[in-house]
């Protein structure tokens, strides 16, 4: 289990536009209450797919993890929450975080039927290994977590 500090983004998941604009208020947010270091572990949350769900209605959380949520009281829409241990499907994604839409599509139409695992009905977690203003865009790596069961 881990807590994560978050910031939630409803629409569409191609409106890259309104996803960083999400991410930017939350880093915004979190270096102004001190929860930022060159330890904090960035994590995305995709709570909804969008071949299910109305892409309007589509929900993702922009997280930092943090130790614990007792010394952080939630203000306005920035939250925290428990994830919960869960096993998973570990996954890489090399190059622009943009285009992680190719990897999704891999793994869905390819790796998982070939495997037959079965979903689990949790929340994808990504996590952003590096970012964009140290690391040349060939060279974003994101781990990619698909629950299963």
């Amino acid at each position: 289990d881990f807590w994560i500090f978050y910031l939630s983004f409803k629409g569409n998941y191609t409106n890259i536009k309104a996803i960083n604009k999400t991410w930017k208020k939350l880093f915004e947010y979190a270096l102004k209450k001190e929860l930022l270091s060159d330890d904090t572990i960035i994590v995305g949350e995709i709570l909804d797919d969008n071949e299910i769900c109305d892409t309007i209605h589509c929900r993702y959380n922009a997280g930092i993890i943090i130790e614990n949520s007792d010394f952080l009281k939630t203000e306005g829409l920035f939250n925290t929450k428990k994830i919960a241990s869960q096993t998973y499907a570990k996954f890489i994604h090399k190059g622009n975080y943009e285009h992680s839409e190719n990897t999704y599509d891999l793994i869905y139409s390819r790796w998982l039927t070939d495997v037959k695992l079965e979903f689990a009905d949790k929340p994808i977690l990504e996590f952003y290994v590096n970012d964009e203003e140290n690391t040349a865009v060939d060279d974003l790596i994101t781990e990619i977590y698909i629950p299963i069961l």
